[in-house]
């Protein structure tokens, strides 16, 4: 169901398996989404359509679309490249192109049966000819059964469980505004929404672009020889503050008008670099985020640009203001991922970081004295950061269902509402006073590769989105991974080289899957907007099942010899190990440990991460906490395993990368660092929630590996009153 209700006239459009492609305005209308294309874009579109399922030659389309005009071979490629982004990014259209070698290309429906032989064979693959009336059948077919899929999928999951409903009270129209090969990033509106500035990746690093959004004005205002990042105007949008990594791998702010020419340095920043940025709409300062390395705490900074002053900012429990009922804050720093200042320069919001994965947004006026008052409760990370139109909401990018979609929520009360159009895989943000929003839309694909101990390495798990937590089955050759290609984040199997996807939550983001040694089952854990939840998968009953009583828990790990599963619980602000014993059903608090994760060696010795806490401990044969490795980072939390006669855990040191450290079992003791060695592994491009295993018989190490990414913007327009 097209719930924009675009015009149905032949004549105006068509349709097109899940959506309308719509001619007259140049839009693609699908489910509760609108998405505005180039007339080039819609007409390469169009004339592939016309000849479904069949090899266009290039010069066909070239002809077709530019007619008599002379142009080159990109002006295609670019366009084809724009509409597969839309087709990976919006799988709900079930549409792909693909490219036929010295040929042309050729668009394809995605339905059932072509989405089995994929995932059979990892590649792309073409489709039976089939004739014109049975395409029409299918599509049809495929419809309505989405449609009656939506209607109770929505009606039930969304508003049953979730008690952010749709922000129907926000209507925009989106559309692409810059997509190509390479990362345009860090978009920044001005003011009054009539210009946009980024940065675009080169060769060399990032450059910074200003782009008119009321006509054709495109201008590169900064070289693109360094990291030049996170750009913000000033009030009358004249000049443009950003950030710089030079030659040397330092940090400086800097200053340049917004037509170019000169840059003169304001200030130094962390070398790491700068997370968010913005200037006050009085002009009077600039406030950013800079981190020391990429997994230290963020830090936030006041810069004064008329006399070069620089001012740190410390959000500690002393300056923060809670509400009644609620959870003290506890007596630690917090890092500061995102930042957003309202368009009447009144009021200063910022995401705090207690805890890894863990974002809450709290606002504090800038003349207050920085009195933060915590708005969010949420177990779930934040993105991006922008106050609304008119300063009575909040923006913000989140993963609290699943992918990383839109949200506003009101500054007074905590009531988050899913902005449809913002979906999907969105990250930073910026907002004007004429409503606009400015969207990044970040995308990565991962695969999962296995390494022995001599550095060779060779796949199990082919890109496709994202892959990553690969373990096999104690008893044979199969694998259970996650991975977000359906467009969630789902369970999947593989096995005999067919690949078969487990669950279907839409939407909550899954973690840590774990075999039972008999091989009949796997826990995993749910990221639902209430809390954490465990479940199981029984491949008995191809049935998924919540574990009752697991409320805010997480890494589930079944015992190596007994059926009986081992998982981390919060318990207001302790967190404990607890088992669930499978016979009879019950739980068992094991341990009063503030434990992220747990693993054990086969013998049954714990190991375990601490939630927010560098190291990786064990529980000693005098059932103590024993401290075993200090160099292993918060955000590798799951990034370790134990082995049958080794422990192998990631160390970061900035610039260097992901190595691949191991620890020998029998010594696994702090006081014996000369026991650790440097495996002959660097990890590079490692994803941060990989999840290390390794095969059944310890010879190969598994993990997940970035293997390409890309960022494109978008814009929300509000859509005009009916």
């Amino acid at each position: 169901m097209l719930d924009n209700k675009p015009p149905r006239d032949p004549k105006d459009g068509f349709y097109l398996n899940q959506c309308w492609v719509s001619i007259s305005d140049n839009h693609l209308y699908f489910e509760q989404c609108a998405i505005k294309l180039e007339p080039k874009v819609i007409q390469v579109l169009e004339c592939l359509a016309e000849h479904l399922d069949t090899v266009v030659n290039k010069e066909f389309l070239l002809k077709k679309v530019w007619k008599n005009q002379v142009v080159a071979d990109d002006s295609l490629v670019r366009c084809i490249s724009v509409l597969r982004k839309h087709f990976k990014n919006n799988q709900v259209l079930g549409l792909r192109i693909d490219t036929v070698a010295k040929k042309g290309y050729r668009l394809c429906l995605v339905n059932e049966q072509q989405d089995s032989q994929l995932r059979a064979n990892q590649q792309v693959v073409a489709s039976e000819s089939i004739s014109s009336f049975s395409i029409r059948k299918v599509v049809v077919l495929l419809v309505v059964l989405a449609v009656s899929f939506s209607i109770l999928y929505r009606g039930n999951w969304l508003n049953s469980n979730n008690p952010a409903n749709l922000d129907n009270q926000s209507e925009y129209q989106r559309s692409v505004l810059l997509a190509s090969s390479s990362k345009e990033r860090y978009p920044e509106l001005s003011a009054d929404g009539t210009w946009l500035t980024y940065s675009k990746s080169t060769d060399k690093g990032m450059a910074i672009f200003v782009k008119s959004l009321t006509g054709l004005g495109l201008q590169q205002i900064t070289s693109g020889e360094f990291y030049d990042h996170q750009p913000t105007f000033s009030a009358n949008a004249r000049q443009i503050i950003f950030a710089r990594i030079n030659q040397l791998g330092q940090c400086e702010i800097r200053l340049i008008s917004i037509i170019g020419g000169a840059d003169k340095k304001l200030a130094d920043c962390r070398h790491q670099g700068v997370y968010a940025m913005e200037w006050t709409k009085d002009n009077s300062a600039v406030y950013f985020i800079d981190k020391s390395s990429s997994i230290a705490n963020g830090q936030l900074n006041k810069l004064t640009p008329a006399t070069g002053q620089l001012e740190l900012i410390e959000i500690l429990p002393s300056n923060m203001l809670e509400e009644s009922g609620q959870d003290e804050v506890r007596d630690q720093a917090f890092g500061v991922d995102d930042i957003a200042i309202s368009h009447d320069a009144r009021h200063i919001a910022v995401t705090l970081s207690p805890m890894l994965g863990v974002e809450d947004i709290y606002i504090s006026s800038l003349s207050d004295s920085f009195l933060w008052k915590r708005l969010s409760f949420e177990q779930t990370k934040i993105h991006g950061l922008a106050f609304s139109a008119d300063d009575q909401a909040i923006l913000f990018s989140s993963n609290r269902t699943g992918t990383f979609s839109l949200w506003r929520t009101n500054i007074s009360q905590w009531q988050p509402k899913l902005i449809s159009q913002g979906i999907p895989n969105i990250s930073e943000i910026s907002t004007s006073t004429d409503g606009k929003i400015a969207l990044e839309r970040w995308t990565e694909a991962t695969s999962v590769l296995a390494i022995d101990r001599q550095g060779n390495s060779n796949e199990i798990v082919a890109e496709k989105n994202v892959n990553w937590g690969a373990v096999q089955s104690p008893i044979n050759q199969d694998i259970v991974f996650l991975s977000n290609r359906s467009g969630y984040s789902e369970l999947w199997l593989k096995s005999e080289g067919n690949l078969r996807q487990l669950t279907n939550f839409r939407g909550p983001w899954l973690m840590s899957p774990s075999w039972s040694i008999d091989g009949q089952m796997v826990a995993f854990s749910s990221n639902q907007p209430e809390g954490n939840r465990l479940h199981w998968f029984d491949f008995a009953t191809q049935a998924v099942t919540e574990i009752e009583q697991t409320d805010n828990s997480e890494a589930p790990i079944w015992h190596p010899k007994e059926l009986q599963l081992y998982y981390t619980k919060s318990d207001e602000l302790e967190r404990q190990v607890w088992r669930w014993d499978y016979s009879n059903k019950t739980h068992v608090k094991v341990a009063d440990i503030a434990a992220k994760a747990i693993k054990f060696s086969r013998e049954g010795v714990m190991f375990f991460t601490k939630a927010n806490q560098k190291g990786l401990w064990k529980i000693n044969k005098n059932n103590q906490q024993e401290l075993i490795v200090s160099d292993l980072e918060p955000v590798d939390w799951n990034n370790w395993l134990v082995g049958e006669q080794k422990i192998y855990y990631i160390n970061r040191r900035p610039g260097t990368g992901a190595t691949l450290l191991q620890l020998a079992i029998d010594s696994a003791t702090e006081s014996k660092t000369d026991s650790v060695v440097n495996a002959p592994w660097l990890l590079k491009n490692l994803l941060y929630f990989s999840g290390l295993s390794m095969d059944s018989r310890g010879e190969q190490l598994w993990y997940a590996r970035i293997e390409s990414e890309d960022a494109d913007i978008d814009i929300l327009s509000p859509a005009p009153i009916e």
